[in-house]
Parts: structure tokens; sequence; C-alpha cells
């Protein structure tokens, strides 16, 4: 470390660290989140745009979600305590969720949603026109989000989202990285009537 410039001997002969040593150490959480997840990217794809990969260390506070179905049961419990708002960025309809999301819309809640311009709609489901629904050309990632927490799920190497697996949190700065790129996405989609 000393080598290193990390770490100098102050007058008393202990070790403190250089301001570059500091400015090192300040780095550090931004590969909390990676090195947590990194068998998980051995198979997954964190295609998101460089700006967010420069703020990754804010999803240092995470918890790690396996299973399909444990993962929809938590989506549909999270649009279901839902007070304000609900944002989901999928490739796919989660039928499940549609009462759960219309009740809260009747209730006047703010609800958009995000899906793959070549979306195929699940039997039962009517698509109509909307001002909250907007489409993008391709999905790299998935997110469900309400004001209280936020949960993504990343593609496999083969493009496809893998929701086998997927992260979410309550923490604010977790919240506000998913907040952040779900609303990148937003403003790049398509709105539906342009569709």
């Amino acid at each position: 470390l000393q080598d290193a410039k990390l770490i100098e001997k102050d007058v008393q002969r202990f070790y403190i660290l250089t301001t570059y040593g500091e400015a090192v150490l300040s780095l550090l959480p931004c590969f909390e989140f990676l090195v947590e997840i990194g068998e998980d990217l051995m198979r997954l794809n964190l295609d998101v745009p460089k700006e967010f990969l420069e703020r990754i260390g804010e999803l240092k506070s995470f918890e790690r979600m396996d299973g399909v179905m444990a993962i929809f049961r938590s989506v549909e419990l999270a649009l279901d305590d839902v007070k304000e708002y609900m944002w989901i960025l999928s490739p796919e309809i989660l039928m499940s969720t549609l009462p759960i999301i219309g009740k809260n819309m009747e209730k006047g809640l703010k609800f958009r949603v995000i899906l793959p311009k070549d979306v195929r709609y699940p039997p039962g489901f009517k698509s109509e026109q909307s001002e909250y629904m907007r489409f993008l050309d391709e999905l790299k990632i998935s997110i469900v989000m309400t004001e209280k927490s936020a949960g993504f799920s990343l593609p496999a190497k083969d493009g496809k989202i893998d929701f086998s697996i997927a992260f979410g949190s309550q923490d604010e700065e977790f919240h506000r990285w998913c907040k952040d790129l779900f609303l990148y996405y937003w403003e790049n989609a398509i709105p539906m009537k342009g569709f």
C-alpha cells in the first residue's frame, strides 16, 4: 500500500491514508454491487447506458431474489402496497398484476409501462391507446418500481430477461438509480399513439 502511495507514515510513525488513498477508497463502494453479483454476471448482461454504470455504487444496498414465482409474487405485493405510483419496464405483461394495476389506477395512482415494440399480448389482454404506455425497440433490463421500492432483472447472454434472478431494495440510492434509469428509457420510448 505504501509503494502504491495509498498510505504513508505520519510524524508519529502511524500509517495514514494519503490524499490519493482517500480518493481511491471513496471509489470502492462502486465495486460493492459488482463484487456481490459477480457470479451472476458470468451469465447475465449488465447493459445499461454508461452514465448508469458510473453510478453502479448506488446499488450496494440490495437483496437478491431467486425463483420466477417468488419474484413475480414480490412484484404483485409491491404493486398491491403502492400509494403514489407504479412504473414497469418489462418484455411481457404479467397478467396477474392487471387487476391490481386497474384497482390502483381507479384510485388515481400514477402508472407507466414500457414494453418492447414487438410485445406479444397474452390471451385476454386488450391493448388500448394510452398515454401511460410507451415502447422501445429493445429492452436490456426489466424494472418494477413504486414510491417505496424498486427491483430489476437483467437479460441472460441470449438477450432475454432472466426472471429467475432479481435485485431489489427500498434503499434511497438504489431507488434513485432505478428511477433515473426508468426515466431515461421513458424519454427515449415511443408513445403508443405514435407507434
